[in-house]
């Protein structure tokens, strides 16, 4: 049997490889470890919404001097035009129709004043009545001519005529 003068050698390059590997394996350990025990980095992504507040909700509106202006504005979200010289608002949305309201002013009345008005508005009308009331013979104040005869109807649509002399 031959003596290989390389095997103690052998020998020592396998416990120094085996060696270098353990300390490459604790190494990637260490680094695992501490890669764990770091907090991962926190992504931030910031994102601009608009602001939704269900008990506020705001609608753009802007103040007009006439239907023209509304027809010329661009708009980009439905908008509410008040117009400064009648009582009247506009809403125009962001496909561009335009719908016209008007306002009324609306009293706010409890029961006694509703009563109140119905009654005063009974008595003008009994009032209103008693004035345009006329008796049968009454006649209207329409004369009207027909073949030189004067004719003046009265309340039941007879007609009475009258002569009328021509000079």
């Amino acid at each position: 049997m031959a003596y290989n003068y390389y095997q103690p050698y052998s020998s020592y390059a396998q416990q120094e490889t085996a060696h270098r590997l353990q300390r490459m394996r604790d190494e990637i350990n260490d680094q695992l470890v501490q890669m764990q025990q770091q907090p991962a980095p926190q992504i931030q992504q910031t994102f601009i919404t608009p602001s939704i507040d269900n008990s506020q909700m705001n609608i753009p509106a802007k103040w007009v001097n006439s239907y023209d202006e509304v027809k010329a504005a661009n708009v980009y979200v439905a908008t509410i035009f008040m117009d400064k010289n009648k009582p009247r608002f506009y809403m125009k949305d962001e496909n561009g129709s335009i719908k016209s309201f008007d306002f009324t002013e609306v009293e706010e009345l409890d029961e006694k004043d509703i009563k109140i008005r119905e009654l005063e508005n009974r008595i003008k009308e009994l009032e209103g009545g008693n004035n345009n009331v006329k008796s049968v013979n009454e006649y209207d104040e329409q004369p009207t001519e027909t073949n030189g005869k004067s004719a003046t109807t009265n309340v039941n649509d007879t007609v009475k005529e009258t002569k009328s002399a021509s000079i």
